[in-house]
């Protein structure tokens, strides 16, 4: 069939050999990965409830902010690094490794000095102090965990890569379990808090005593590997921020009851995500070679036809939505399911748009993807302040739409009016066949 000659097509493209099985091993990891976390998270909203649950996915969103700023865009600067230097991989590694744990603790002791300013402001008590130290020292462990699976990533091993995330979400959804079945139900959100927070501690230090690394700073690799990160960081910033600024802004603008709706929506909804984050993840290290043989506009055009497969997922899911709702998470979530109508939407651009948004960083072009997050960023802080108020959870929803239109349109539109001045590009091929 041609719809069948199409996807072989795009499958040949898009790959070189061994790419498909990589992306084979990553997808399966994430979905066994996000499986878990995605248990544990049905498991704990549905134990706690939509405004004790809301509470804790908007401590969740904070820490996460804070990760990425920890991060400095590493995690994508280095599997690109390592990419055109893995000779260099274990003293590359170990520095980079050393010098996270240096600053991460600067920031840590930072977010612990403010830990009850930033329960005042989110909260308006001091309650949620404790758990704000708590992020503190996580924000290490964290750090840690995203540096070494960078490392596997640039290093294309794929399988252990795989294996590490499952590792990290299978422990966490076991450890919630437990804590459901054992602990007094008075301290079950604490407890959950707990087993989020240092799962990913247990794991960072096994891996740092079996590891082979060397444990000493080169400066010179760590100036090249943040340098190539700058922009990464700008951009991821404004990304995880955008991402989270719905439940932050549910939280001070609505109530926990809707930051809890609109968290667990979110939670389902993240099976767009989940294949964007497997065919990106696969793609990243390759694409210098790729962009060599075959140019921006037939990379653009390729990509592009998976958009009947995401529309046809989409469709199915919208059908089941009411059934698969009350399934996972109760009666109590029933007023999420409009808002997880509108958030499928809203994901499915980001499983064609996120791979073509790759191209940027191989043109040296990262910082208009910059330039677009921050955008968006803003967009969807006005966006929230007019939706959040009237609507709550589904205005946010309605927010995090427009704000992916926004951004396919930016980033297509942008290759298609500048390519033929991006280094490596075919002017001859450019007009459409």
């Amino acid at each position: 069939m041609k719809c069948d000659r199409g996807l072989l097509q795009m499958i040949k493209l898009l790959t070189r050999p061994g790419i498909v099985s990589d992306v084979i091993k990553v997808l399966t990891g994430n979905i066994v990965a996000q499986g878990c976390a995605f248990l544990a998270n049905v498991v704990v909203s549905r134990d706690l409830g939509p405004a004790s649950y809301g509470r804790f996915a908007l401590i969740i969103a904070i820490f996460t902010c804070i990760t990425q700023l920890s991060d400095f865009g590493t995690s994508t600067s280095y599997v690109r690094f390592l990419a055109r230097n893995k000779e260099v991989q274990a003293e590359a590694f170990g520095s980079l490794v050393l010098f996270k744990i240096m600053t991460s603790a600067a920031l840590a002791a930072l977010i612990w000095m403010c830990a009850d300013v930033i329960s005042q402001y989110f909260f308006d008590n001091s309650n949620y102090r404790s758990m704000f130290q708590m992020v503190a020292v996580a924000l290490v462990f964290h750090s840690l965990l995203t540096t070494m699976i960078a490392h596997l990533q640039g290093m294309e091993k794929f399988r252990r890569y795989s294996l590490l995330s499952i590792a990290h979400h299978g422990f966490r959804l076991v450890s919630t379990v437990v804590i459901l079945l054992v602990a007094d139900k008075e301290s079950h959100f604490n407890y959950f808090m707990y087993a989020y927070f240092f799962v990913a501690a247990v794991i960072v230090i096994i891996l740092l005593l079996r590891w082979h690394m060397v444990f000493r700073i080169n400066w010179d690799y760590i100036r090249q590997i943040y340098s190539l990160g700058f922009w990464i960081f700008l951009s991821s910033v404004a990304v995880i921020v955008q991402m989270r600024i719905d439940v932050l802004m549910l939280q001070k603008l609505g109530n926990p009851v809707q930051t809890g709706l609109y968290s667990a929506a979110s939670s389902v909804a993240m099976i767009f995500p989940l294949i964007t984050m497997s065919i990106t993840a696969t793609m990243m290290p390759k694409m210098d070679s790729f962009l060599r043989d075959h140019t921006v506009r037939q990379f653009i055009a390729k990509t592009g036809k998976l958009t009947k497969y995401v529309l046809f997922s989409c469709v199915l899911l919208e059908i089941v939505s009411p059934l698969l709702i009350r399934i996972l998470f109760g009666e109590a979530y029933k007023h999420a399911i409009p808002v997880f109508g509108i958030l499928l939407v809203s994901y499915m651009f980001g499983i064609v748009i996120n791979p073509i948004s790759l191209i940027y960083y191989q043109v040296n072009r990262a910082y208009v993807l910059t330039l677009v997050n921050w955008g968006q960023l803003l967009i969807g802080y006005f966006c929230n302040l007019v939706l959040i108020p009237p609507y709550g959870a589904n205005g946010a929803a309605v927010s995090s739409l427009l704000l992916h239109i926004f951004s396919s349109a930016v980033i297509v539109g942008y290759l298609y009016v500048v390519q033929p001045s991006l280094p490596g590009s075919v002017p001859n091929l450019l007009k459409t066949k």
